[in-house]
């Protein structure tokens, strides 16, 4: 009843009193960007959110924070009370929904013609350019099919909202997977839909068309194109320190999200002591008031429980390299190992010797990555294979940690692998604990990851589904010969060490020292 913009005032506002100048009202209907368009309308209505300067910048108009509030009421008016009479949609906002599955809105033609913004509410990221010639689902069917078919605007808002929609990579696999076996009932339950079968069928071919026609072309190719497929090659310098992977650059850009982390190394490069100290700080026990707790964690990078594992973990044991003095072949050492995000335990294999120096070697206990059916304590891990630990819970992909050439795991992992040769002089992880002062004076742990990759149908289409080693990891180190001399003439040579029990803190801190800079000067070797 009320189409001009003075008489929704006065009528409906009940603000008898509101004009807008001459120039306002002409660069508002008849300027660049103006109200004939849904263009126009949309770009005003995104601008009133952001103020009145906003608006007045984008229409060439001076109008006031009043008179912004005032003309956004009116074009929801107009929505709600003209638009909405002659569509058979219950809000403004299921114009998109209701479009998308049925081309009924504008006759035939796309909304991307009129307003590419409606696509965005229906999950679409990726700007108009970059879609399909037949992105909606009613074009898709008409178009490339050749068959006119229509959804109705409860399931294609079901399709395009929700818990479960199709903007979603997860919610996308879950459907399909669900289709080729036929539960339909639960695809209707997840996606709050009430698809038939012959929905269904068609859905889950636009869907294919989509991944064909859109991810494969537009993100796929690029992707590869910068070196981004299942195997890369990179500098040895790239994968420790300098590697932004180009699939999480596109995403980044195309997102629009600088919260997406693009680099992806080995280690981080801190660049000075400022930079390296703003990490979260371990704190250990030092022993002064019970040598027993000496190196124990208090805390792991700040964390003194870890809750990605079915039941917490708490933080404890030493970094494995020192322990309570007083080591015998009976003891089972524990150890926090980080990697595993785990307290770890080392049982006794043998003596070992260096520099004249006897110590005890301890190796990681079967028991560690033994699966959850040979030992029920790892199901708390998810641990189903032997030799397997799986860190999907604490890094959200199908990563694991095994021994270097999957040493001591099941058959079934290295299935298909070729190139191996497990050997434990080479791959097992071992320390040698001096006893009497319970430093470890030789170790090395030996870690790899891998990935579990499934066949797909874009990235891993000629790959079976099956465990890629990425990399393998040597991290150790051993006393000098200078440190041992040093040892030997401090601690071997005092006749009463061991009966001298209050003397052993002194000389604990020092070989701590001692063995510190061994490893220092020895260093980790990654491998790969």
């Amino acid at each position: 009843a009320y189409p001009e913009l003075w008489a929704y005032a006065q009528n409906v506002a009940l603000v008898t009193d509101f004009t807008l100048s001459y120039s306002n009202s002409l660069a508002l209907l008849n300027g660049s960007t103006n109200f004939l368009t849904p263009e126009g309308v949309g770009t005003f209505l995104l601008a009133a959110s952001n103020g009145a300067t906003a608006v007045n910048s984008a229409f060439g108009t001076d109008l006031t924070t009043t008179e912004v509030g005032m003309i956004a009421l009116y074009l929801d008016y107009i929505a709600s009370t003209f638009v909405l009479s002659v569509l058979p949609v219950p809000d403004l906002g299921d114009i998109g929904y209701f479009h998308w599955g049925s081309g009924a809105i504008t006759s035939g033609d796309s909304l991307l013609d009129l307003d590419p913004t409606l696509l965005c509410e229906a999950g679409h990221f990726f700007p108009e350019s970059c879609l399909p010639d037949y992105a909606e689902f009613w074009a898709w069917a008409e178009h490339v099919v050749g068959t006119p078919y229509s959804l109705t605007l409860e399931n294609s808002k079901g399709l395009l909202t929700g818990d479960y929609y199709l903007g979603d990579a997860v919610s996308v696999g879950t459907l399909l997977e669900l289709g080729a076996l036929g539960q339909l009932d639960t695809i209707n339950a997840l996606f709050e839909t009430d698809l038939n079968t012959t929905d269904l069928t068609m859905v889950m071919g636009y869907i294919q068309y989509m991944m064909t026609d859109f991810v494969a072309a537009w993100v796929l190719a690029p992707v590869f194109a910068a070196d981004g497929d299942l195997v890369t090659e990179r500098t040895v310098n790239e994968w420790l320190w300098d590697y932004d992977d180009p699939l999480l650059e596109f995403l980044k850009v195309q997102l629009d999200d600088d919260s997406i982390e693009t680099a992806n190394n080995l280690f981080t490069n801190h660049t000075d002591v400022t930079e390296a100290e703003t990490g979260s700080p371990s704190t250990f026990m030092t022993g002064l008031d019970n040598i027993d707790e000496v190196g124990q964690y208090v805390k792991w990078r700040g964390n003194t429980t870890i809750t990605v594992w079915n039941e917490d973990e708490v933080v404890r044991g030493t970094d494995a390299s020192q322990f309570a003095p007083g080591v015998s072949s009976d003891d089972v050492l524990t150890a926090w190992v980080a990697e595993l995000l785990r307290v770890v335990t080392f049982e006794y294999q043998e003596d070992a010797e260096i520099y004249d120096i006897d110590l005890l070697r301890f190796a990681l206990a079967d028991s560690v990555l033994a699966s959850s059916t040979e030992n029920p304590a790892n199901a708390k891990y998810n641990q189903d294979l032997t030799g397997m630990a799986n860190m999907e819970a604490a890094f959200g992909i199908p990563l694991f940690v095994s021994k270097p050439h999957f040493l001591d795991t099941e058959s079934s992992v290295s299935a298909g692998i070729t190139g191996l040769s497990p050997d434990a002089k080479l791959h097992d992880t071992f320390i040698d604990v001096e006893p009497t002062t319970g430093a470890t004076m030789n170790a090395a742990k030996r870690l790899q990851i891998s990935l579990f990759v499934e066949t797909g149908d874009f990235f891993n289409t000629d790959v079976a589904s099956s465990f890629i080693p990425l990399v393998w990891v040597e991290e150790g180190g051993s006393i000098t010969e200078e440190a041992a001399r040093d040892f030997i003439e401090a601690v071997i040579d005092n006749q009463n060490l061991g009966r001298q029990v209050n003397d052993i803190g002194p000389i604990v801190g020092g070989v701590m020292l001692i063995v510190s800079a061994a490893i220092a000067v020895r260093g980790s070797k990654p491998k790969f």
